[in-house]
């Protein structure tokens, strides 16, 4: 069985890297799938600085596996966490090739 992060309700623990040269780890948060290539992160803290352009990828330390880029932050004032909207990097349709990646990342 293929998943893919954007399935709808499929749920994955996500780390968010900056792109800034030296930057590294900025937050964790869940990856909730919406179906449709749509992806948001939520759970993240909201003294986390996370800002558009961050990239959300799965594993430990930010070097596993690329599911997307951070597209918008919202952060409710008064509220614990903060979401972001994450945008696929590639349209899996597209892909001719693919590699799979058996048992845990």
């Amino acid at each position: 069985k293929v998943k893919l992060a954007s399935f709808f309700e499929e749920k994955e623990m996500v780390h968010l890297v900056s792109k800034e040269e030296g930057k590294g780890l900025v937050g964790r948060g869940l990856l909730a799938g919406k179906g449709e290539g749509r992806m948001k992160v939520e759970q993240i803290l909201r003294s986390e600085d996370i800002k558009k352009g961050d990239l959300v990828v799965l594993g430990e330390t930010g070097e596993n596996l690329l599911v997307g880029e951070v597209e918008e932050v919202t952060q409710v004032p008064g509220e614990t966490f903060k979401t972001v909207q994450v945008k696929r990097l590639f349209n899996p349709e597209d892909l001719r090739t693919v590699f799979v990646v058996r048992g845990k990342i």
